[in-house]
């Protein structure tokens, strides 16, 4: 699993899930995205199309994180 920040330096975190989308060994890994910039519902949607199984927008608590990640542990 990749926890991994939207805004990201150099890179948007958009486009590093989308190559982590199209590079056959890395397709199945689990990701999530943790945000405090991007939070409309677009940019949700955005992200999820990109390939994140969850985002978190900032703030949160560490139990969220936790739910996120056992919720899609156990859905493999």
């Amino acid at each position: 699993m990749i926890v991994t920040d939207l805004g990201l330096p150099g890179i948007d975190g958009f486009e590093m899930c989308r190559r982590l989308q199209n590079d056959e060994r890395r397709r199945e890994v689990p990701i999530v995205a943790i945000t405090g910039r991007y939070f409309s519902p677009a940019d949700v949607a955005r992200a999820r199309r990109e390939g994140c199984r969850a985002v978190l927008i900032k703030p949160f608590v560490g139990d969220d994180l936790v739910a996120e990640v056992e919720r899609i542990r156990k859905r493999g």
